[in-house]
């Protein structure tokens, strides 16, 4: 009979062992992906602030007049000039940036 109860208390010590390592493990891996998850919120509400900022942008007329010209458009009163030799930067101002 006491053979048979130290073999439970045993068996218990290892359960025991167990479960408390599966709860270090679970710690640390949900530590882990809580830092990960808040870590993708930030990029996000970053995205969500640079598409504000954007649809803000799309409407100012310094905006439609850069777009205009990056488009080959010009002022009703100015004249249109004609380089002989093509540049090697042209339309550098007109670069499209990749929104997120």
């Amino acid at each position: 009979m006491l053979m048979t109860t130290c073999l439970l208390c045993a068996v218990g010590a290892v359960q025991t062992a167990v479960h408390l390592g599966t709860g270090v493990y679970r710690s640390m891996t949900w530590t882990e992906q809580t830092r990960e998850a808040e870590a993708e919120n930030d990029r996000l509400r970053n995205d969500i602030q640079i598409l504000k900022d954007a649809k803000v942008q799309l409407n100012s007329p310094q905006y439609l007049e850069q777009l205009a010209r990056c488009w080959g458009y010009v002022g009703r009163d100015e004249a249109v000039l004609v380089a002989e030799y093509d540049p090697e930067n042209v339309g550098a101002n007109c670069d499209e940036y990749r929104l997120p």
